[in-house]
């Protein structure tokens, strides 16, 4: 071997080297090295699966979200439709109460001026009658004596009262 260019005595050196170096490698770095790649690879599946975890529950949130949007939705057509059938029936309500109002105003309207009417008529009546008298009195005079005149008088009274009652009762 020594021919060859190789002493056995470093042969043996290099390899108790090489066994020495394997043995320290493995025991002080390798296993530490290994034991952090590990340690990452199961934070890599925790940090996946929590991912997904939370991929997931935004999903689910995202799904009670609109669903919960649609349930207000719902809710909010429903009170719109609520408020609608309300303010129709306030609105009948309010016509209706409008129509009596009106109805009643007329009423009163047309009792007014039928009492302001038959007072008008009064009040023509009486002064019908007063002119009546005058011109019988002045018209009259000198050819009748007072007794025919209050005769006359009377008669043409009671002519205007039968004239008024004929036509009350019309």
């Amino acid at each position: 071997m020594e021919k060859l260019g190789i002493d056995p005595k470093i042969l043996i050196a290099q390899v108790i080297n090489f066994g020495l170096f394997v043995f320290i490698f493995v025991k002080l770095i390798a296993k530490p090295f290994l034991a952090v790649i590990e340690l990452e690879r199961k934070k890599d599946e925790e940090r996946t699966l929590l991912f997904e975890k939370v991929t997931r529950q935004e999903a689910e949130l995202a799904k009670q979200e609109a669903h919960a949007r649609e349930k207000i939705r719902k809710e909010a057509d429903m009170a719109m439709a609520k408020t609608r059938k309300e303010v129709a029936e306030l609105k009948k309500e309010l016509i209706n109460n409008a129509q009596l109002e009106a109805k009643e105003l007329v009423d009163n309207v047309r009792a007014s001026m039928k009492e302001s009417q038959a007072q008008f008529e009064r009040e023509l009546k009486e002064k019908l009658v007063t002119m009546s008298v005058i011109i019988v009195k002045n018209a009259l005079q000198p050819y009748l004596d007072e007794g025919m005149q209050k005769n006359v008088n009377e008669r043409i009274l009671t002519q205007l009262s039968n004239q008024n009652l004929n036509r009350y009762e019309s």
